[in-house]
């Protein structure tokens, strides 16, 4: 994917950086969990949810970093594009 822009947000002064791409609607967040509580297990599974009815989130945790991808859809459109069965 290519992405349109990117940026670096603060959440709880802590920095979560954010790639816009216009493919599917999507962003791609990358962020430490620890500060913000979130720990994903097993590591490196994707997790998905569904959310005010016209968007879907994926989010894994890999080697002490989150990775979330959140696009316009269901989450089976977004399962089928990071490559998930």
């Amino acid at each position: 994917f290519e992405a349109a822009g990117a940026r670096i947000f603060k959440i709880d002064n802590r920095p979560v950086a954010v790639l816009a791409i216009p493919e599917n609607f999507m962003f791609f967040l990358v962020f430490d969990p620890a500060p913000l509580g979130i720990e994903i297990r097993p590591e490196g599974t994707w997790q998905f949810t569904e959310f005010d009815y016209k968007y879907a989130a994926a989010i894994r945790e890999e080697k002490g970093m989150c990775f979330m991808v959140v696009i316009k859809g269901k989450a089976k459109d977004l399962a089928r594009l990071i490559g998930t069965p």
